[in-house]
């Protein structure tokens, strides 16, 4: 773990400490590319690591893909592009934010804080560190503004393909 990463006393790392990790899986994610489907309308995941403190997944985008308004829950997360670019779309107390994420950049979002991810004209790939481990997420309407279900997600899940 690096020198400037620290765990709380209820285990979970901080934010730099998941953007740390993030960053660094995102040099060499390129090798678990071709373990993920490549859905030319969605995207797919795949989990690499699960520890007691965090989980990293591993996503393929293809070009226009989104989830939707979202949060992880009680879970603090960090994510990196390796390929292509992303835009994340971050919402609090009524306002929009957005960012694009190329190559290289990360960010990291904390536990409850709603946002979207959107890949651009390119199929993308991007790691995500989740502390603790991503056990639940709220799914909003378009502007964030009402849950529309809430999903507990199956501790054994290590691949997804979303729904089109």
């Amino acid at each position: 773990m690096p020198a400037s990463a620290s765990i709380s006393e209820d285990k979970a790392l901080d934010l730099e400490a998941l953007r740390q990790i993030a960053s660094g899986l995102a040099l060499t994610a390129d090798r678990w590319r071709s373990w993920l489907v490549a859905d030319m309308a969605a995207r797919s995941g795949i989990r690499v690591v699960a520890v007691d403190t965090y989980d990293v997944w591993i996503l393929r985008w293809a070009p226009g893909a989104a989830v939707t308004p979202h949060h992880h829950g009680s879970s603090n997360a960090g994510f990196a592009v390796a390929l292509g670019t992303l835009k994340e779309v971050r919402w609090s107390d009524g306002a929009c934010t957005e960012q694009v994420l190329r190559r290289g950049e990360g960010t990291t979002i904390g536990a409850g804080v709603v946002h979207d991810v959107v890949a651009l004209e390119e199929e993308a790939l991007s790691v995500h560190v989740y502390s603790p481990p991503l056990s639940r997420m709220a799914f909003f309407d378009d502007q964030a503004r009402v849950v529309v279900f809430e999903e507990e997600l199956d501790p054994d899940l290590a691949h997804f393909v979303a729904k089109s």
